[in-house]
């Protein structure tokens, strides 16, 4: 046992260590922190310790374990996350909540979970060695593990195999005798993560890791075992376009867009090449669907980035969003599982829930009459109110001169307020108010000489949410008066006594030409509702319901819905309409509705060039309507004497498509009669036989019928709170616009659109994870910032993986290191990581290990060194940072394993370098150079560009081009290398040439050199250029990519050449057929090369008419684009 002599941060010195090995494991003082020995003197251990150490003090103990830092391998390594040092952070959590205490300790692998395992063909006295298979277990619906003989076995006669069942990974499953007894086998091993994992030998590494990006493939490969850096994060985005509303918990609604520019400096802001976000030091409170129901949550993140490609959604209820193609919204099955699917993946017909009922505040927002009419006067209470804080607060301050100074007003202007010959502004007298200490609400105003007084309500109580609505509905605002417009007589009286009640003023009858109307003659009440957000022009096509309706009470929206129809709605056989030129209107009616539990159906028509809005409701929720609304005008006994006609109100506008196998199966498994369930008013012949859709009610009786409980909490809990709606359309438009999103980490989703919608929230994955020909990835955030682990970890689990169509998590195992966590477990981590990715490689599979970021992993190697005191090299990293940067890429590799299997894995690696201010010139970047073979060099200039993946092609390279030659050629098709070379020396001298425009001009080249400006676009634009966002352009095969690169070469050989032969630059290089070719990487695999032969034909015939001087269509420049 040591003692503890020194603390300095994750490093501790004990004494007393004697006997202590290198890379020893330790526990450090009463909390036993882990740590690990890292330098022996004598009797005294240096030790760096992977737990946060302050409140250690010398004296303590420090226990010797005999073991060094090792990783526990075996099933349920998959799906699971865990720290540096492989603690699971899932299980921590369980055992002490969201933070990690010190000293916690949990096995890495579940110890009481069960494995099927499923023997191998061996049999008692086969001869067995380090790596055989002595049977599988599938961890996940992806990854069958394979449970091999420990490395610790080196070779023995195999005395027992455990036959096929379920087993935990510390129960024997097979027994081996060795020259050094008998060995007991289980389905976990330990291994050293500082020690590389044994294997046979190391193969050439000259099959390429394909990803699907062409600038990755064919000009840059990596090869599997290889190794590869890229400076900086990965990404792409899930977002939905500006102008789409959100609903913020204070019942508000308002653009995205506008969301993100007032919160985007409100915290740790990270601005990219093409994206942005913030992290909100004060989260935004939003509404989100948690649990099968509406719920207030907390927005995170705000972010922006930019799409070339958007989806649009299109409801049969008239709900539209537009969004990237990989935005994910929930869908209700025919087998009645709610899943979530990207909108690439939704199609007509498919079923979206809307929110019914959108919770809310329990009270209304007060009126600050100070925010409202600040240059208005203060009178009667309030300005007596006035006088008597003035001649106190002279008093205080000694006169009133000194209390004009104070409110930044003449002496004499004060003297007349307290002698009452003039009544001070709102804002002057709040000012008075705060100055004195008085909590007085100012209540009645007025305006300039001769004007009326008015009383300015405390709140948006039901009464002024009611005038408001009649007002919206059919009023209108002139300079000095207010007027209301209707022929029906309750509702003239009813205006005229809400202004009375509301704001103590009288009014007058007129007649405008056909119509009656009550006119109000007051400036101030006009005011006052502008301050409100009534338009005081135009108010048919730019009016909406005030923000402070929409942040009230239920009480008060029921309320202003009750006036806006009476002025503005009608009944019609069975269902309300309200009709409007407003857009926005329209939009926040639907979400008022929302908030009485009264699900809406939106309709848009055009009429004369003019669009025009009907908001709808009926069914159901037309009862809930009533209910919320209920008046003693004639417009609801229509409504009340619709409903009371029958039981039954559903007209097809809420019901749901349910598979027939579903329904026969519960009727099935319930054991009652045909005729128990007609009773009950199901005829289960119409939704077996006749496949008919089923209402919601209808639904919620047959679920109480079959008594099913997976059933039951889809029909009676989630459609209780949502409302199936089908899609009427999908479109897709091509056009680069920026996106938003806002991040909600508990339930990823936050409600808005045009009506009410559940819309999911983002995060940012790189294309190799999901494109790779890799089956295991093994992740390591190595020291990021918080944020971004969390996208990470909150979002992984929910990509899903291409191929399979199975959550990407299936194939993968994630190591989070966060910036803020110790320093000490960061520089453990990319050994964690690299462990694992061996052990799954000794199975047989191919994996990817991704690195994020060595540039923070060497940073610990910094700190430490520092804590050590040992001589710095440049900008202070220690001297050895080329050496362990170099231990650690050369456990990449393709090898054949251990066993007596013929099997080959390799292990390929990717680092992500994130050098300060983007310069490669800095320690890190350079040594990682010096090793890997593969770098892809992120350009700003060209994300700027929007220029996607922004891979430079001049500054980065690739050293397994001559290696992987032969698989191109034997497994694609010939010329990969030579097309590549080429492409490359045509780029090189765009580049050469686009340097001499800058200086000359496009003008002063040859018409040679013009027409190679012209013709490499097609190589730069249309084939290095790559959508990830896009669903066919996000992976690009091999064969397409080969294809693909003819077809851009052919067309630059053929306009070059043509030029070389006179034609014009201008017409060769803008044939027709240039628009396809710009098209072709969103062509489908399966169309593409039936296509490429017919660009291929186009391009020479096209080229042939204009050398031979034939009238031939050019695109311009607008269509190239």
């Amino acid at each position: 046992m040591g003692i503890i002599k020194q603390v300095a941060g994750p490093v501790v010195i004990a004494s007393d260590m004697r006997g202590t090995e290198m890379n020893e494991l330790v526990e450090v003082g009463k909390d036993s922190l882990i740590g690990e020995v890292i330098e022996l003197k004598d009797d005294t251990a240096t030790i760096q310790v992977y737990e946060e150490t302050s409140g250690i003090q010398p004296g303590e103990d420090v226990e010797r374990t005999g073991e060094p830092l090792s990783v526990e391998l075996g099933p349920g390594l998959i799906g699971t996350i865990f720290d540096g040092i492989q603690r699971p952070l899932t299980q921590i959590q369980n055992k002490v909540g969201a933070f990690i205490e010190r000293g916690v300790q949990t096995n890495s692998l579940p110890r009481d979970k069960e494995w099927k395992f499923e023997p191998s063909d061996l049999s008692t006295g086969d001869k067995v060695e380090a790596g055989t298979i002595l049977g599988t277990v599938e961890e996940t619906s992806m990854i069958v593990h394979k449970i091999m003989v420990p490395p610790s076995v080196e070779e023995g006669e195999l005395v027992e195999l455990a036959s096929e069942g379920e087993y935990t990974v510390e129960e024997t499953i097979a027994k081996v005798e060795t020259d050094d007894g008998e060995e007991e086998v289980n389905m976990v091993q330990e291994w050293p993560v500082r020690k590389p994992r044994p294997y046979q030998n190391k193969l050439d590494p000259n099959i390429p890791l394909t990803s699907g990006q062409r600038v990755i493939d064919t000009f840059f490969p990596v090869a599997k075992g290889g190794t590869a850096a890229i400076p900086g994060g990965f990404g792409t985005g899930k977002c939905v376009v500006g102008e789409t509303p959100i609903i913020l918990a204070d019942g508000s609604v308002k653009p995205i867009e506008e969301v993100y520019e007032e919160n985007k400096d409100r915290g740790e802001r990270t601005v990219k090449a093409n994206e942005e976000y913030t992290e909100l030091e004060d989260p935004i409170k939003i509404l989100s669907m948690g649990d099968g129901e509406i719920v207030e949550k907390e927005a995170t993140h705000v972010y922006k980035g930019m799409t070339d490609s958007t989806k649009v959604i299109e409801t049969e209820s008239g709900r539209k969003v537009e969004l990237t193609p990989v935005h994910k919204l929930f869908v209700l099955t025919q087998d009645l599982n709610i899943v979530e699917k990207q909108a690439k993946d939704l199609e007509k017909g498919d079923t979206l829930l809307i929110p019914r009922k959108i919770p809310g505040k329990e009270n209304s927002p007060e009126i600050n009459v100070n925010e409202s009419l600040p240059e208005k006067r203060v009178c009667n209470e309030d300005f007596e109110k006035v006088r008597e804080a003035i001649e106190k607060l002279s008093e205080e301050l000694g006169s009133r001169k000194n209390l004009s100074k104070k409110l930044e007003i003449s002496e004499e202007v004060l003297a007349e307020y307290a002698l009452g010959r003039n009544r001070p502004t709102v804002q002057v007298s709040s000012k008075i108010f705060d100055l004195a200490g008085w909590d007085h609400e100012i209540r009645t105003v007025k305006g300039e000489k001769n004007s009326k007084k008015v009383e300015i309500p405390q709140e948006m109580s039901e009464e002024l949410s009611e005038f408001l609505g009649l007002l919206l509905g059919d009023g209108s605002l002139k300079p000095g008066s207010v007027h209301f417009y209707n022929n029906n007589e309750k509702l003239l009286s009813r205006f005229e006594k809400l202004v009375d009640e509301i704001f103590d003023l009288e009014t007058e009858r007129e007649f405008a030409r056909t119509v009656k109307s009550v006119k109000v003659n007051s400036r101030v009440l006009k005011d006052f509702l502008v301050s409100l957000g009534f338009p005081e022009d135009k108010k048919s096509n730019n009016c909406s319901v005030p923000e402070k309706v929409l942040q009230s009470s239920e009480t008060a929206i029921g309320s202003f819905l009750k006036g806006y129809y009476l002025a503005d709605g009608s009944f019609n056989k069975y269902e309300i309409e309200i009709s409007t030129a407003s857009r926005g209107m329209a939009q926040d009616l639907t979400y008022c509705l929302a908030r009485i539990g009264a699900s809406s159906r939106l309709r848009e028509k055009e009429i004369e060039d003019a669009e025009y809005y009907r908001v709808k409701v009926s069914g159901s929720e037309l009862e809930q309507f009533y209910e919320k609304t209920n008046s003693s005008h004639e417009k609801y006994d229509e409504i009340l004497e619709y409903l009371e006609e029958s039981d039954d109100h559903f007209k097809g506008s809420d019901s749901v498509r349910i598979s027939p196998e579903v329904v026969r199966e519960n009727f099935e498994k319930s054991e009652k009669s045909r005729k128990d369930f007609k009773d009950k008013g199901i005829k289960i012949a119409n939704y077996t036989t006749q496949r008919e859709n089923m209402s919601v009610p209808l639904l919620q009786r047959f679920s109480e019928i079959t008594d099913n409980r997976e059933l039951k909490k889809v029909a009676q809990n989630h459609l209780n709170h949502f409302m199936p709606d089908q899609i009427k359309s999908v479109k897709t438009i091509e056009k680069t616009k920026p996106v938003y999103d806002v991040t909600v980490p508990e339930t990823h989703n936050f409600v808005g659109g045009n009506a009410p919608m559940v819309l999911h929230n983002t995060v940012m994955l790189h294309q190799i994870a999901r494109w790779s020909d890799t089956q295991i990835v093994v992740y390591v955030g190595c020291g990021e910032r918080g944020n971004e682990m969390t996208d990470v970890i909150l979002h992984f689990p929910e990509l899903e993986d291409p191929r399979t169509g199975n959550p990407i998590i299936d194939r993968t195992s994630l190591i989070a290191n966060t910036s803020n966590m110790p320093v000490a477990a960061r520089e453990a981590s990319i050994y964690t990581g690299i462990t694992i990715a061996e052990y799954f490689r000794d199975m047989g599979y191919h994996v990817a290990l991704m690195a994020d970021s060595t540039s923070r992993w060497a940073e610990a190697l910094r700190e430490i060194s520092g804590r050590l005191e040992e001589m710095p090299s440049e900008e202070g990293y220690p001297a050895y940072l080329g050496s362990r940067l170099a231990d650690f890429y050369e456990r990449a590799g393709r090898v054949k394993t251990k066993g007596r299997e013929d099997r080959k894995g390799s292990v390929t690696v990717m680092g992500a370098v994130s050098p300060p201010g983007g310069d490669f010139s800095e320690p890190v970047t350079q040594n990682t150079l010096r090793i890997i073979k593969t770098f892809w060099a992120l350009d700003s200039d060209l994300a700027d560009e929007r220029h996607f993946p922004a891979i430079n092609w001049l500054e980065s390279y690739s050293g397994y081009l001559d290696r992987v030659d032969t698989w191109w050629e034997e497994n694609v098709g010939e010329g990969w290398k030579e097309n590549r070379n080429r492409a490359m020396e045509i780029l090189q001298e765009e580049d050469e040439l686009r340097e001499i425009v800058q200086l000359v001009g496009p003008d002063a080249l040859p018409e040679r050199d013009r027409a190679v400006l012209e013709a490499s676009k097609v190589i730069r634009e249309d084939y290095l250029q790559q959508n990830a966002m896009h669903e066919v352009d996000t992976y690009c095969s091999p064969k397409k990519q080969l294809e693909m690169f003819d077809i851009a070469l052919k067309f630059y050989d053929e306009t070059v050449g043509a030029v070389e032969e006179g034609a014009s630059v201008e017409e060769v290089t803008r044939i027709p057929i240039r628009g396809k070719i710009a098209r072709m990487k969103r062509f489908p695999e399966e169309k593409f090369e039936e296509e490429a032969e017919k660009i291929k034909e186009s391009i020479e015939n096209q080229v042939e008419k204009v050398l031979s001087g034939e009238e031939i269509e050019t695109i311009d420049r607008e269509e190239e684009e």
